[in-house]
């Protein structure tokens, strides 16, 4: 009998490839109010010739595109084993969404609890052990988009579209802490989809963006710099390159949003 590993996101973290993956479309009906779409897939790696870059979404690259082809791309193929449902504030379960075949749920903004929050659930395949993923993003996080899960299981179909070079922004940043934090966090952790770095600083930022897809800050209140893990996740924000300050002097900067309770997550 396998062992189970129940996993827990944050939505934050999620929302970071939800930003990043971008996509989808909504619609309004008369009972059920406005609706949006989430397409449920797990980002692959593979080189660009693999990817098919004429009919595959080729979100990001990693390393230099030269004559060794030492680029890895990253592609998105969708997943076949989510379980989806809303819950309430609570924690208690208000309804099951039901996903189609291409990975793609639809969810109406008046079935949405308020203050509830909904869950994807997927099983990665080990060799000793099933793990179950739960990636739980709260309710003013979700629209139409694309969500990047973990999963073993995918239909090896790619999403459609074509590669294009990420373009960047580079800029200042201040990440103001307002007053509802007990205490200043000790280190941050800056992801842009492509690089991540930690600072202990929260003024005078040098960020690069990439495209529309926000950088992803996550705060924290503990950092052992002998072993170079934080953890007492406090606080988020995201940047977006529109938000880029082009002095530091003249950046107003943005406030970080506190968690309504600290989560055990570390890095």
């Amino acid at each position: 009998m396998p062992n189970h590993n129940l996993r827990f996101l944050v939505p934050f973290f999620s929302a970071l490839l939800l930003a990043a993956c971008g996509g989808g479309g909504s619609d309004s009906t008369d009972t059920k109010g406005s609706s949006f779409v989430l397409q449920l897939v797990t980002l692959r790696s593979d080189s660009l010739a693999n990817t098919n870059s004429a009919k595959c979404q080729v979100y990001y690259q990693t390393g230099s595109s030269n004559s060794e082809g030492d680029a890895t791309y990253y592609y998105a193929t969708a997943v076949t084993d989510p379980a989806v449902a809303l819950y309430n504030a609570d924690g208690s379960l208000s309804s099951r969404l039901s996903v189609d075949s291409s990975g793609k749920v639809q969810v109406y903004d008046n079935d949405v609890p308020s203050g509830g929050y909904l869950a994807v659930t997927t099983t990665t395949i080990g060799q000793a052990f099933t793990e179950y993923n739960v990636t739980a993003l709260s309710s003013s996080l979700l629209g139409a988009m694309t969500l990047s899960v973990a999963s073993s299981n995918t239909s090896g179909n790619c999403v459609s579209g074509t590669y294009s070079a990420p373009a960047s922004s580079t800029g200042y940043m201040n990440i103001n802490v307002p007053g509802d934090f007990s205490a200043a966090p000790v280190i941050y952790r800056l992801d842009n989809g492509v690089d991540v770095t930690t600072t202990a600083s929260n003024t005078k930022l040098t960020l690069t963006v990439y495209q529309d897809h926000p950088l992803l800050v996550t705060a924290y209140g503990h950092y052992d710099s002998d072993t170079g893990k934080a953890s007492d996740m406090v606080g988020y924000a995201f940047i977006s390159a529109s938000a880029l300050c082009s002095q530091s002097a003249s950046c107003d900067g943005v406030d970080l949003v506190a968690l309504d309770q600290t989560p055990a997550i570390s890095f």
